[in-house]
């Protein structure tokens, strides 16, 4: 081979393996870093703190000051605070947050600076010095944009807010490209998130434990594996897998969400707090109640979520349940008359656990139904305070004069469920409670007593709450659930002739015992022989002083659409037949009601149509 033609083959093969090398070169170059800033990274601080020497993926050291639990928070109004990077990860290339939640009532703007000399602290983003602040990159608003690509090489940045307001991130992403970071791939960032940030709860509510979403890019990442974990179990414990959430006590708890990441995906993770508490408030003023000044109503009913309130006219005083007032101290008071009631329930599960009123002026008081009422003096105005619990209450104005009420707060418990009670087709039941504890019936409204017997006629009387061992009357086929709590009050009981059984035995004799018999149908019949007509435990039978015996003769239901409601709040009568007379359709007499409908005649002349199960 010719001289010249080695030369030029030597030279050929040199350029090859220097092109080959800058190939593998400029391989290796293109490595990077992405480092991912949370609260928890930088530390959850209680107030605006400084902090430096936070190192992540990259090179990078970062310094700032924030504000946060939950979000990573800045403030421009607090010391300037921000975050800065002291030594380089290379070149910045792209900066990415996840927002936290924020008011909207400003446009919430942060700025990202960037310069090639190191800051020293957060103030310096704040500097008029252009050398101090940097260069401004760019802008992140809330609601617009979440990402940044920076053009240029940047070797240190910088992020402050753009305004005078409160800025909450849950995560900042700063990707940086360096020579010698080594070219592995590079994940895709993700960020978990909650639908809410916190969550109040009523003790004994059950919860609806919302799922962590995790997304990429704005998409959602296919089945995430996503793990659940209680920041304190004797609170509230989570399923690992589901998220389902089962509360333990009252108390504050925060349930927190892991997305480990994959090959392709980084991990994150997201939390919400589980405030549970004891009792919740419905809170009534004269505009929350929707009329206007000086309007008179009789009566009103405002229901929220759980309680329900009823302003209604009193047998005394004939004038309007309450009106609203601009006479008193302060405007669009609720003018409440004398005499007149004020009513609270709870739904079904639920029970008043406390009624706060304050008024304008005087020591007025309320007589409640159930529990006791008291009236403090305050520096502006009066506090009526009734202390109790009950599934209902009424407070009637026996205060002599009109009342200025400026609110009304009502609190409420949840009950727990004691079982079930039951009426057969037969219409009516005896029940007692057996548990040790008072129990309410349905909504409260559904339990009532035997205060006495006129005429013939036996009268009720409901009772809220049931005590143990008391015998109460059920009105309405059906399947009523039952509650109790140790807070719920005992209701003073005067006269009642029904006597609970708590465990079984026999009806005493002279006594009346509830049955079903074909010739006469549902009544309440004498007992005239010793151990000879059982009773189950739970139930009642019904005593009566001698007078009032009308010899032992059976005493039947009657019912009369006019006399008593569905919900068998009014009486329900019984009728002795020394007192009546009955006929069927026909006109014919008979010697007692029969199955259906019968006529019944009383010894006053009146006369009713009966209905016989």
């Amino acid at each position: 081979m010719p001289r010249n033609m080695e030369k030029k083959n030597n030279l050929y093969t040199r350029l090859l393996i220097a092109v080959i090398m800058m190939a593998m070169g400029s391989a290796g170059w293109a490595g990077t870093r992405t480092d991912v800033l949370t609260p928890t990274a930088i530390g959850s601080y209680s107030s605006y703190t400084s902090w430096s020497g936070k190192t992540f993926e990259s090179t990078a050291v970062y310094a700032g000051m924030t504000n946060g639990s939950l979000y990573i928070s800045i403030r421009q109004t607090n010391n300037n605070s921000g975050i800065v990077t002291t030594t380089s990860g290379g070149n910045a290339r792209k900066v990415t947050v996840s927002w936290g939640n924020m008011e909207t009532d400003k446009e919430r703007v942060i700025n990202i600076y960037g310069k090639n000399s190191k800051y020293s602290t957060p103030t310096d983003l704040f500097s008029t010095t252009k050398s101090t602040q940097g260069t401004l990159l760019g802008t992140l608003k809330y609601g617009t944009s979440t990402s940044l690509t920076i053009s240029g090489d940047y070797a240190f940045i910088g992020i402050r807010v753009g305004g005078e307001y409160t800025v909450n991130l849950s995560q900042i992403s700063i990707e940086w490209e360096k020579s010698t970071y080594i070219d592995t791939p590079t994940k895709t960032l993700t960020t978990t998130t909650f639908p809410q940030n916190s969550y109040t709860l009523l003790w004994g509510d059950s919860f609806d434990a919302p799922t962590a979403t995790v997304t990429a890019n704005d998409d959602p990442v296919s089945s995430p594996a996503v793990t659940y974990e209680s920041s304190d179990q004797s609170i509230a414990t989570v399923n690992a897998s589901t998220g389902e959430v089962e509360p333990r006590a009252a108390g504050v708890v925060t349930i927190t969400a892991t997305y480990a990441g994959n090959d392709t995906y980084q991990e994150s993770s997201a939390s919400y707090t589980l405030n549970i508490q004891e009792s919740l408030t419905s809170t009534w003023t004269a505009a929350s109640l929707g009329y206007t000044e000086n309007t008179n109503v009789e009566t009103v009913t405002n229901e929220g979520d759980l309680i329900c309130i009823t302003f209604a006219q009193g047998n005394g005083d004939k004038q309007p349940a309450y009106v609203l007032s601009s006479s008193a101290i302060e405007n669009k008071t609720i003018k409440f008359e004398r005499y007149n009631e004020l009513s609270l329930a709870a739904k079904e599960g639920y029970a008043i656990s406390g009624i706060t009123i304050h008024y304008q002026s005087g020591s007025h008081t309320f007589t409640p139904s159930i529990g006791s009422y008291s009236v403090a003096s305050s520096t502006n105005d009066w506090i009526g305070t009734w202390t109790g619990c009950s599934p209902h209450v009424t407070l009637t104005n026996t205060s002599g004069i009109r009342l200025f009420i400026s609110s009304i707060t009502a609190s409420y418990i949840k009950l727990a469920e004691a079982g079930t009670v039951t009426v057969t087709d037969a219409g009516a039941a005896t029940y007692c409670p057996t548990g040790g504890q008072p129990v309410v019936v349905g909504d409260g409204t559904l339990t009532q007593i035997i205060t006495g017997v006129k005429d013939g006629v036996v009268t009720e009387e409901n009772i809220p709450i049931v005590p143990t061992g008391t015998g109460v009357m059920l009105h309405g086929e059906g399947t009523y659930k039952c509650y109790t709590n140790t807070r719920l009050s005992t209701p003073a009981i005067t006269t009642n002739y029904l006597v609970g059984v708590t465990s079984a035995g026999y009806v005493p004799v002279d006594s009346y015992a509830l049955q079903y018999q074909d010739k006469d149908g549902l009544g309440f019949y004498p007992v005239e022989t010793e151990n000879y007509t059982p009773i189950s435990a739970g139930k009642a039978y019904l005593t009566l002083p001698k007078e009032h015996q009308a010899n032992l003769r059976p005493l039947f239901f009657t019912q009369d659409d006019a006399d008593r409601s569905a919900t068998g709040l009014q009486p329900t009568r019984f009728d002795s037949h020394s007192a009546t007379t009955f006929y069927n359709l026909n006109g014919l007499p008979l010697k007692a009601p029969q199955k259906g409908i019968s006529i019944m005649r009383r010894a006053d002349g009146t006369i009713r149509k009966v209905v016989t199960p």
